[in-house]
């Protein structure tokens, strides 16, 4: 039996015990970790602790590499958060994705890009329910943003504002995905592009079919480091980093329930913590980066 909701465990795995003595089976639970792996994963691994013995033995954990505490090994991790032996724990090389991420596991972009190494995203703006194309030559910069479904309205604005200011030698695309609509309204005069500038784009939540592709070609990424979006960027991203952070002393402006996922991307993927003052700096660096 596959699981992959935190709650629920102790109930299915009793369903199961009964099942296998009345029908002489061997019927086990298969939960899958469908977040990070680490210490702040307590939605998971709290009621794994509370199983008995007698629970535990019909169940198998389905993760990726988990993120470890200094001198801790996997085996010792896995037992601290679930009490389970290591023949019981199923280490997964790829995360657990949308089927709409598919297509671009384990490629770079030369795999993924049409002939002439352009790469076009379908995209639902605010003023039309069709979507539209967003256009991609192999040389463009390509920056997304996806700070969550209620992303914060000031650091937006903040970050629209210095991408404006800044000159560009190359086009360069910025993509804000989950912008509700007064967001819109607000930064609607940023959309425009003019030569040497930024073409902006303001959108509202995206489906899979747009964020799987910008997630993958994305040159930049500035992203919140919730679970699901973690597992994306590891899963797809071929570009830079970066997890937002309201704080400009770096991880202590992460939610703390966020902040494990931040430090397991870092250490997995070379991410950085980026705020509205750290911007334009670290946005140069990746620029110069792209055109060595």
């Amino acid at each position: 039996m596959i699981d992959t909701q935190p709650l629920g465990t102790k109930p299915l795995l009793r369903a199961i015990r009964v099942y296998n003595a009345k029908y002489n089976t061997k019927v086990r639970l298969e939960k899958y970790i469908t977040d990070v792996p680490t210490k702040g994963a307590v939605h998971f691994f709290s009621r794994m602790q509370r199983l008995s013995d007698r629970e535990r033995k019909d169940l198998d954990v389905m993760a990726i590499a988990p993120f470890l505490e200094k001198g801790q090994t996997e085996k010792e991790f896995w037992y601290k958060h679930t009490k389970l032996p290591a023949k019981q724990i199923h280490i997964l090389q790829n995360p657990f994705l949308r089927k709409e991420f598919f297509p671009y596991i384990g490629k770079n972009r030369e795999e993924t890009a049409e002939k002439n190494g352009a790469f076009s995203i379908p995209m639902t703006p605010f003023s039309s329910a069709k979507k539209q194309t967003l256009s991609l030559k192999k040389n463009a910069f390509l920056i997304t943003f996806i700070l969550g479904a209620n992303p914060p309205k000031k650091a937006l604005y903040s970050y629209i504002e210095k991408l404006q200011k800044m000159s560009f030698t190359i086009p360069c695309f910025a993509v804000f995905c989950g912008c509700t609509e007064d967001i819109h309204q607000l930064c609607n005069p940023f959309s425009t592009s003019q030569k040497g500038s930024i073409c902006t784009h303001i959108l509202p939540l995206q489906t899979a079919s747009t964020i799987a592709p910008l997630i993958h070609r994305s040159d930049l990424l500035i992203m919140k480091s919730g679970g699901q979006t973690v597992m994306e960027a590891l899963g797809v991203a071929t570009g830079d980093m970066y997890i937002h952070s309201e704080h400009t002393e770096g991880i202590q402006g992460i939610a703390c329930w966020e902040k494990n996922n931040a430090e397991y991307l870092m250490q997995k993927r070379g991410a950085k913590i980026v705020s509205t003052k750290s911007f334009s700096s670290l946005l140069q660096e990746s620029i110069e980066k792209h055109l060595a």
